[in-house]
């Protein structure tokens, strides 16, 4: 019932002016039938003129009335609507000298380890360097874009963290959506840092260090990538319309969903084991039998690959996989080593690979499958490799995918 009530008198409060003029009018079209009805003698040889000019009468005050209700209604949205913005307004003036104001107290404060306690000499371990570090990872998620980079032109200036001196690590550094475009990064270290949806549009980063860097969604068109070190950087997303790439490392670097070019990558020093945009689309359609007679056991790892867009055939026993595998071409295979009454199924089905599936690669996944005998073991038998972890077993199908002709 209160829940009813609560409904109504919001509905109520929503449309109040209007529900204001029909109870005036209705009340005073019931006074005229009042009066009518109670001293009717005294409107003997009333017209319906006359009622209606009466009416005229009685309304003009309600229509005064609910104009000005309305006015004054109209101007308390007005007032109301001014007071937001001004809020807004005085609050983003109040975090932009926050933001400032962090900004000055961090030039401040490295600009005093510089000269007072020789921030450039320190040995790696020293404390200072663990003070400018902290510093400078807490003041970051505080600024905007455009002071992010303030702080990393100031860093880059004043020679803190120049590739193979690097005084500050920015491992980890948060410089997601900083403005650097057309910026001097000249051999700078930012190796490890979150340069996710960064503007990098003709930036100079040659020679720069952004192995493992983050530089989802980053825009790199026209940026001066030569010689830089990109090793196992993500870049998956990111605009490298005309990059230079020439001399660059891609070695293990995720470039799908990227723009990047079959002539980039033909200028780049490597790019063996990256994830490039064909690649990607491959393992979207790689289809994998996986034969173990406890499917249950590897839900988890499926799932997983699943998520790269991996199909999956489970078969559990060496006899259904054989009969698979006459019928259908896959991309990888992948067997546990025992399965009753053969405590080396795995090998078994290797050594027993139709026609169709003979250069399929082949991966042990066994509880003891990396013990280095066996996995030397497993490749002297001809298996892509062998393993026991999960995270090996997702590396080796992802490799395998890619083309790659062997697994260490």
């Amino acid at each position: 019932m209160t829940a009813y009530l609560s409904f109504w008198w919001r509905k109520i409060k929503r449309h109040r002016v209007a529900i204001v003029f029909i109870v005036v009018l209705v009340v005073a079209i019931a006074l005229i039938f009042a009066e009518v009805r109670v001293y009717g003698a005294g409107f003997t040889g009333k017209t319906l003129w006359d009622w209606l000019g009466l009416l005229a009468s009685l309304a003009i005050p309600v229509v005064v009335a609910f104009g000005t209700l309305w006015f004054t209604t109209q101007q308390g949205r007005v007032s109301d609507a001014a007071n937001e913005r001004q809020h807004e307004t005085e609050l983003q003036i109040a975090t932009d000298n926050q933001r400032e104001a962090a900004l000055q107290s961090y030039i401040d404060k490295i600009s005093e380890l510089l000269l007072e306690k020789d921030l450039r000499e320190p040995q790696p371990e020293d404390e200072v360097r663990t003070i400018a570090r902290v510093r400078t990872l807490t003041v970051l998620p505080r600024l905007d874009k455009v002071r992010k980079r303030s702080v990393l032109q100031f860093l880059h200036e004043s020679g803190l963290i120049e590739k193979g001196k690097s005084i500050i690590d920015l491992n980890g550094a948060d410089l997601s959506e900083a403005n650097l475009e057309g910026a001097n990064l000249y051999q700078a270290n930012l190796s490890g840092a979150d340069l996710s949806f960064v503007r990098l549009e003709g930036t100079d980063l040659s020679g720069a260090d952004l192995s493992g860097a983050d530089l989802q969604e980053a825009s790199l068109a026209g940026a001066n990538l030569e010689g830089a070190d990109l090793s196992e950087a993500n870049l998956e997303g990111a605009n490298l319309w005309k990059a230079n790439l020439e001399g660059a490392n891609l070695e293990g670097a995720n470039l799908s969903e990227t723009n990047v070019t079959k002539e980039q990558l033909k200028t780049a020093k490597s790019f063996e084991k990256a994830t490039t945009p064909e690649s990607s689309r491959r393992l979207g359609r790689a289809s994998v039998l996986w034969v173990d007679d406890e499917p249950e056991n590897n839900v988890y790892m499926r799932n997983a690959l699943t998520v790269l867009g991996i199909h999956f055939t489970i078969s559990i026993s060496t006899e259904d996989a054989l009969e698979k595998l006459c019928i259908k071409k896959y991309d990888v295979i992948i067997s546990d080593m025992g399965r009753p009454p053969d405590l080396h199924a795995g090998y078994t089905l290797l050594e027993q690979l139709p026609e169709l599936n003979r250069t399929t690669p082949f991966i042990i996944a066994a509880y003891q499958g990396s013990l280095p005998q066996n996995k030397e073991e497993a490749r002297k038998k001809g298996a892509y490799g062998s393993t026991g972890l999960d995270q090996e077993v997702f590396k080796m199908v992802e490799s395998a995918v890619k083309g790659s002709t062997t697994m260490k």
